[in-house]
């Protein structure tokens, strides 16, 4: 299965260790490819947690891989084909963008078969962005907290960590 996982920028930090200990659960899974842009600092943490792990993960950037640094904790990962690097952006797009980030996020909600929110801010983009994949009857499902309420409210599912 593969499975999205989003989180906003602002991160309530009860969702954040919650969100630790659903990566350390979830690690090891050869059954579960996680897909994500890893690109706010909870995204970040998470995949660190994940590279401990032998899971499949895809890396997908809100920019082109053309002229991208590879960090050398992706090296040996990308060598025996765990980690993969996509991008749906031509060579021309070398910044991430908020645009490009809305744009991949929707990528990734293209490819998986499951999405995961960690957290999404009240009325951010990330937010109506879990409207509009509800529309589509994706599933979606959001870590157990409280500051995550709104979401259910709305039809996302709770995932329990363990």
């Amino acid at each position: 299965m593969k499975l999205g996982m989003f989180c906003s920028n602002r991160c309530p930090g009860d969702l954040i260790l919650t969100a630790y200990d659903w990566a350390r659960a979830v690690r090891r899974r050869s059954d579960l490819t996680i897909v994500s842009g890893f690109h706010t600092v909870i995204e970040k943490d998470v995949l660190e947690i994940l590279l401990a792990g032998t899971c499949p993960i895809v890396v997908v950037p809100a920019r082109s891989v053309a002229s991208m640094r590879i960090p050398a904790a992706w090296k040996p990962h990308l060598a025996t084909d765990r980690l993969r690097i996509e991008s749906p952006f031509p060579a021309s797009a070398r910044r991430i963008t908020k645009r490009n980030a809305l744009l991949r996020n929707e990528y990734v909600a293209g490819m998986v078969d499951e999405i995961l929110i960690i957290h999404a801010s009240a009325d951010g983009h990330l937010e109506q962005q879990c409207v509009g994949w509800l529309r589509e009857g994706k599933k979606v499902s959001a870590l157990s907290g409280e500051q995550n309420q709104r979401l259910w409210e709305m039809g996302v599912e709770v995932w329990d960590v363990l």
